[in-house]
């Protein structure tokens, strides 16, 4: 009995683990060995059959056995544990515990005890989530809602948002300040040369030309240049969150928003503010397709809003980034 409500635990911690990564379906290699390992558990554990993956069982699948299978998965094992663990941790606990779970999933890799023919084997483990996280969670569960978000970090940003953010994409200190006053530093750059136009062009004492309109058109393009950045500051310093610069995003990158982010200590006490780039992510519980967050325009003005992928003029929900959460408003 004990060892049938193991399987099914770990059952749900892989299960918790799959339907995770399906959030934001991610392809490069160390999203696949985790797939591999959470889809594999399931089908072993209804099999009745071994949970840990050896590497040559793991390498066979995903790299189609073109490779060493140790010397293969050990690159991307660092990855795995080094870099993705510290990104997902609070997404993935979130997601664990609105599905009911007191500990989120990730893998553990045990070591080979050496010689021939002995690997290192991986499996699914829970470990236990963050006690503030769950503080956090139970202080909304009473609160009614049509849709969940969770926050997805394994995002790829721009090469000037790589010099601003760190690895978990946040920005504190002069960092934070840099991005807050952003749009003002751009909107004085771009009057500073809507003046050089302007003076090119009163400057003249001759007949309109048409290098004048040139000039007029540019003086037009700088002031609603301006107009934007303006709107942008105001928007974030008020809302606390707005849809990300494409400067802070790589080419392929979208829906990821910039946020005023309180960190607070176990106890709840204000430690201090950072700016967060995040992508949120939910399911749409009409059709079951992704929901990403974009701009409320034209209909939600000022709003930053969820919209199905499938059907994103007619499904289309609140967002709130204190409890993740929102409602459907179409």
């Amino acid at each position: 009995m004990e060892e049938q409500q193991e399987k099914e635990e770990l059952r749900q911690l892989a299960q918790c683990l799959k339907d995770f990564l399906g959030l934001d379906r991610m392809y490069t290699n160390p999203y696949a060995i985790l797939s591999f390992l959470a889809d594999q558990t399931i089908k072993n554990i209804e099999a009745n059959r071994h949970t840990s993956f050896k590497s040559a069982e793991i390498a066979k699948t995903v790299s189609n056995g073109n490779s060493e299978p140790s010397a293969w998965l050990s690159q991307y094992w660092k990855k795995i544990d080094r870099d993705l663990k510290p990104l997902h941790i609070n997404g993935l606990s979130e997601f664990a515990l609105k599905r009911g779970l007191k500990k989120y999933p990730w893998v553990t890799k045990i070591e080979s005890p050496g010689g021939a023919g002995h690997q290192a084997q991986y499996l699914i483990t829970g470990i236990e989530i963050d006690k503030s996280i769950v503080v956090k969670s139970d202080r909304f569960s009473d609160v009614p809602f049509d849709i969940e978000y969770v926050a997805v970090q394994d995002i790829k940003p721009s090469f000037i948002a790589r010099f601003i953010f760190n690895a978990n994409h946040s920005a504190i200190g002069w960092r934070k300040w840099l991005l807050v006053f952003y749009p003002m530093l751009e909107m004085v750059a771009f009057s500073l040369l809507g003046s050089v136009l302007i003076l090119g062009f009163f400057m003249g004492n001759h007949a309109i030309t048409s290098r004048d309109l040139v000039y007029l058109i540019f003086i037009y393009f700088t002031f609603l240049l301006c107009k934007h950045a303006y709107q942008r500051s105001h928007a974030f310093l008020n809302d606390r969150i707005i849809m990300a610069s494409d400067h802070f995003m790589s080419f392929k990158e979208n829906n990821i928003v910039q946020e005023l982010v309180t960190v607070n200590n176990d106890q709840g006490d204000f430690l201090y503010k950072k700016v967060q780039l995040t992508k949120y992510v939910g399911i749409c519980p009409i059709c079951s397709a992704q929901v990403v967050l974009e701009k409320g325009e034209p209909d939600f003005s000022k709003r930053v809003v969820g919209r199905c992928k499938e059907s994103p003029r007619e499904h289309v929900y609140s967002f709130d980034r204190t409890m993740k959460k929102g409602n459907r408003l179409i």
